[in-house]
């Protein structure tokens, strides 16, 4: 497992951040805010910028904090979100939805993300944690921020949880779908 450290190593808090490697992700804005944050990265994935993030992170001097798996699957992304603090989706542009964030709360992780497309909508009534801006800064700080407390981290994770279940189930979307089309 990624945590697997020597007992001289203090254990430290994990994100995982997961997706396709390329620009709109926002994946070097995560990296720039890493910087000001004392926590491990996971960026599980692959893609088109892999090489640059990898030397972006070099360059930030973030190495021996910032992990690649490369790509993995469902059963490992979760258990990837098992022993995570929390994930972060740092996507800049207007997604219309966040599939990253509805899977990190179906798993009951707490999400930080930024105020783009659908990410506000899915974390609104403290369901997750949304930056304040597009911005490395932004993001620090709303890292910082879920990080420091324990306790509204789990919170946040129980209510999102509960709407993943209550509202973007298979069975919920299923149904809204027969009902729109009359089938």
């Amino acid at each position: 497992a990624f945590t697997q450290r020597g007992d001289d190593v203090p254990a430290v808090d994990t994100i995982v951040s997961a997706g396709r490697f390329v620009r709109e992700k926002g994946f070097d804005v995560l990296l720039r805010a890493m910087a000001h944050i004392d926590a491990r990265l996971v960026l599980a994935g692959d893609g088109p910028l892999r090489g640059a993030l990898e030397a972006l992170t070099a360059d930030l001097g973030l190495g021996r904090r910032v992990i690649f798996p490369g790509r993995v699957t469902l059963a490992e992304l979760q258990a990837l979100y098992a022993e995570a603090n929390l994930t972060c989706v740092p996507s800049v542009w207007g997604e219309a939805f966040g599939y990253a964030v509805a899977e990190a709360m179906a798993a009951r992780v707490p999400v930080v993300g930024f105020p783009t497309g659908a990410i506000p909508e899915l974390l609104a009534h403290d369901r997750g944690f949304v930056a304040a801006s597009v911005t490395a800064e932004a993001l620090a700080t709303s890292i910082r921020q879920a990080l420091s407390d324990e306790a509204d981290r789990a919170d946040r994770a129980n209510r999102a949880a509960a709407f993943a279940r209550e509202q973007l189930h298979v069975d919920v979307i299923g149904r809204g779908c027969e009902e729109l089309y009359g089938t």
